[in-house]
């Protein structure tokens, strides 16, 4: 790809062609292309500027949220208060209207943020009474000695999927920091 830091990918042959074919029109020439790799530096960080500007509209990510599939993982990043609420609010729409147990797999010190993200529930109080948003502490699992295990916010879920069997939920929606505070400490 010409630079040092960039793995090394595999293009179909379909695509290297397509590029070379388009490296030959008046257009690329006009945007001062000239090699594959300037034309695909060009094209990912188009896609990424587009990809974030999509992203910033909020309306989009409750779209995201609110159509997503059982067993889907994703990861959302925000810059500011509204957008946190609004990944709160959303995913917690989600799980309610799939007839779900809402897990909330967060640190103690975030509970007061989450619970006041909640703005958009009338009775959020509520939700948290009927069991159907429910908070299981994500920092059980590190140890004074700086070690960390999955097994206790494990064993937690596994009891919160029986409670759902037992109250005829349909499944649980999980909202999680826990693999951000994880990053942030280079783990």
């Amino acid at each position: 790809m010409g630079r040092k830091d960039w793995y090394y990918v595999h293009l179909p042959k379909l695509l290297i062609k397509r590029l070379d074919q388009f490296l030959q029109t008046s257009r690329a020439k006009s945007m001062g292309m000239s090699s594959k790799p300037e034309l695909l530096r060009h094209l990912i960080n188009q896609f990424l500027d587009e990809e974030e500007a999509l992203y910033n509209k909020m309306s989009y990510v409750s779209d995201v949220i609110l159509e997503m599939k059982d067993r889907d993982h994703v990861v959302f990043t925000f810059s500011n208060e509204s957008q946190f609420r609004e990944i709160v609010n959303a995913a917690v729409r989600r799980g309610i209207d799939r007839n779900q147990i809402n897990v909330l797999l967060i640190y103690r010190i975030e509970s007061q943020k989450f619970t006041e993200a909640l703005d958009k529930f009338e009775n959020a109080n509520l939700l948290f009474n009927s069991q159907d948003i429910t908070i299981i502490p994500a920092d059980e699992g590190f140890y004074d000695d700086g070690n960390f295990s999955a097994v206790p916010s494990l064993r937690s879920i596994r009891n919160t999927v029986e409670l759902a069997k037992r109250i005829s939920k349909d499944g649980l929606n999980v909202l999680a920091t826990s693999s951000s505070k994880l990053i942030q400490q280079g783990r």
